[in-house]
């Protein structure tokens, strides 16, 4: 059965999976990425493998960042991770709750602070992420703003602003 484009018979069998063995919780997502060093009208080439296959994301620094602002930033996609992770974590949670969702957006924004990538200082970087949903539901407002909490609570994104987590990062080439 689905709900709000959810299949919550999916879900379900990985709620089971999950409850009789919960190293199934624990899942890897992987993308891989080159920089394009020849000119072109984009600076970075990712491929990201998914359960269907494999899709190209191309990606350009601003103009005046020194790329040609012909394809979306880092930052841009950044800001659709964390905004299609948390509408993902909402849509989610109000499914569970049986809440018919009519219509849902989301407005992902943040202001950037370039002294540190310009090596002109140490100010962070990413500041005032902001995100705005506009929701139309078969819910009073305090349902949705029920929904809201929680998936503030689950979202993986959100919970990766509020708790960084340390990289690992390796060169694997060189002299």
């Amino acid at each position: 059965m689905k709900l709000n484009n959810i299949d919550l018979d999916k879900i379900a069998k990985t709620v089971d999976e999950v409850r009789r063995d919960t190293s199934k919780a624990v899942r890897r997502v992987e993308v891989s990425g080159e920089w394009v060093d020849e000119p072109s009208e984009y600076q970075f080439a990712a491929t990201c493998l998914t359960e269907s296959g494999r899709f190209r994301l191309e990606v350009d620094s601003p103009s005046f960042m020194g790329g040609n602002g012909s394809r979306p930033t880092p930052i841009h996609f950044c800001l659709v991770g964390i905004g299609s992770c948390f509408m993902s974590t909402f849509m989610g949670v109000a499914t569970e709750r049986g809440i018919r969702v009519r219509s849902a957006k989301i407005r992902a924004s943040c202001s950037l602070d370039l002294r540190k990538p310009l090596g002109l200082g140490d100010a962070t970087t990413v500041n005032n992420v902001s995100l705005e949903l506009e929701v139309e539901a078969d819910a009073s407002r305090e349902e949705l703003e029920e929904v809201l909490r929680k998936a503030l609570d689950r979202c993986p994104a959100i919970y990766s602003l509020r708790n960084p987590i340390e990289p690992t990062v390796r060169l694997l080439t060189g002299p």
